[in-house]
């Protein structure tokens, strides 16, 4: 994802890339899509991390379908959802958009289930395929998938075909859709899903950016048990006014540049913010953590020229867990702004926002691609990319506890970590797993280690994988390394080289292994 915090297409977000996945035999893996032969492949690495084998799920060739999610039962099954992106609505925009849901045996890779999922308007309502996609997890005692799917609907008695997502839960055994919570946040330009660990089997956490219904960062609960939802807008966004309402009051103090504002709103699909992925951290004393960037204050809307008019900042909210309690924090700090409705002053009210970060170069330095953890020790890891308006600067993490106190402060990674826009980490004991595609046709896996030392690979000089892994997403340069070996272990200098800018590595080890790219970062 090569494009910045200015662009439109931040907004509205991007596919989540690669899928991690489990089987019973403990082997860590991978789901994701070949974006050149639009082949679906599984990737599962050796536990040695030597050496990876790659299976082809579905061949791409005459298949115009988007791997929209995938997850796995741990076990002995894998289920990914596909949508035809061929469907658009400007050509039938009463159509159905097939999505397919596809179970795979995880050891083989054989094909041992395929359902066409009801898209109609009266059931998930899907016209055209949207590019903030899917989120999918699986609930082991309740053998099911709650998933999350973001989707342009059939066209309405307005003739407008609006966009939205809709929550559902689907049997992990016959891929139906058992519950249907209906629509979540509309327009919703991102979305993550958990599985909750502590309130309770079956139960869902989710959380959506949207810009209108409601305008802000949407945080949900579900039920794999029943059609039931519980949802919150636990932080409120700022909204551009109208250039041609000209019966009401010219708003003065957001008037600027040359353009005249009215006090009375206009649809701003900006939301000036990005949520964190999966950006929900459950804590031990019953509280949820909500990560985001985004521009402080946030709500100034006199400060809405642009897509970035002010630097994006890591900021959270620590909100009660039970979100019938909505607007119930437990974290201090308030940012108070609004908006004019029809003349009308209308307060926002933002609660428990706490920032993270101070970066200081204005739109030229914005957080980017917020990643969250919960590590071990109830420690929560944070990892993003700083970027101007178009361009990548440099990537860094920080640790926090479970009330967003710091735990270890701001550090750059001295790499240029370049991870998917809307993709999930994975645990693995202490370690957070994150993968990304090179340019040189490999999966870079990342991992960082939060509680003593990171394992190193066993055993002799790396074995070169059986199987090519093809490149799915772009790392915006070309990576070139050095290696040299001892005693079993393999130091790496590494220069990745990005729209001319260069960036080489900075005190960090790195090890190369296979078609594996493989960052140590080690807390203590």
């Amino acid at each position: 994802s090569n494009w910045g915090p200015g662009l439109s297409k931040n907004t509205y977000g991007d596919y989540k890339r690669f899928f991690a996945v489990d089987r019973a035999d403990g082997r860590e893996g991978v789901v994701w899509q070949d974006l050149e032969s639009n082949d679906v492949k599984m990737t599962w690495f050796a536990s040695d991390l030597l050496s990876a084998e790659t299976i082809v799920l579905v061949t791409g060739s005459g298949w115009d379908y988007q791997l929209l999610t995938a997850s796995s039962d741990g076990a002995n099954d894998i289920v990914l959802l596909a949508g035809d992106r061929k469907a658009k609505f400007a050509d039938a925009p009463f159509g159905n958009a097939e999505v397919l849901a596809i179970k795979f045996d995880s050891a083989t890779g054989a094909e041992t289930l395929r359902k066409s999922l009801p898209t109609t308007d009266d059931v998930l309502g899907v016209c055209q395929l949207f590019d903030s996609g899917a989120s999918m997890v699986f609930d082991s005692p309740t053998n099911t998938f709650g998933v999350i799917l973001s989707r342009t609907m059939q066209q309405t008695p307005d003739n407008v075909n609006h966009q939205g997502a809709i929550h559902f839960v689907m049997d992990a055994d016959t891929l139906e859709v058992k519950f249907n919570n209906r629509q979540t946040a509309s327009h919703s330009w991102a979305n993550s899903l958990i599985h909750s660990g502590n309130a309770g089997n079956g139960t869902f956490l989710g959380m959506e950016l949207g810009d209108l219904y409601p305008r802000g960062i949407l945080v949900h609960s579900m039920k794999a048990t029943e059609e039931w939802r519980s949802s919150c807008n636990v932080y409120k966004v700022k909204r551009k006014h109208s250039t041609s309402a000209s019966s009401y009051p010219v708003y003065t103090e957001a008037s600027q540049n040359g353009v005249t504002y009215y006090k009375h709103t206009t649809t701003d699909v900006n939301v000036y913010t990005e949520m964190a992925h999966p950006g929900l951290v459950e804590t031990s004393d019953g509280g949820l953590l909500v990560f985001f960037a985004g521009e402080a204050p946030p709500l100034d809307s006199t400060n809405v020229d642009k897509n970035v008019n002010a630097a994006r900042q890591v900021g959270f909210i620590k909100v009660v867990r039970n979100l019938l309690e909505c607007g119930q924090v437990m974290s201090a700090g308030e940012e108070v702004g609004g908006y004019y409705k029809a003349g009308e002053w209308e307060e926002l009210v933002n609660k428990g926002v706490g920032w993270l970060t101070s970066l200081s170069g204005g739109v030229d330095t914005s957080v980017s691609r917020l990643k969250t953890a919960h590590a071990s020790a109830g420690k929560v890891l944070l990892f993003w990319e700083v970027w101007s308006e178009t361009k990548y600067i440099k990537s860094q993490m920080m640790i926090l506890d479970e009330d967003g106190a710091v735990v270890e402060p701001v550090v750059n990674v001295g790499y240029p970590v370049r991870l998917p826009f809307s993709d999930h980490p994975r645990m693995v004991g202490n370690q957070v797993i994150v993968y990304a595609g090179t340019t040189g046709g490999q999966i870079a896996r990342f991992h960082y280690c939060t509680d003593g030392e990171c394992p190193s690979p066993s055993g002799g000089p790396p074995a070169v994988s059986t199987t090519t892994v093809t490149t799915t997403t772009s790392s915006g340069g070309t990576t070139v390394t050095t290696t040299t070996q001892s005693g079993g272990t393999v130091t790496t200098t590494t220069v990745l080289t990005d729209g001319g800018a260069s960036f080489a590595t900075g005190g960090c080890h790195f090890e190369v292994l296979a078609t594996l790219l493989l960052l140590n970062t080690v807390f203590n």
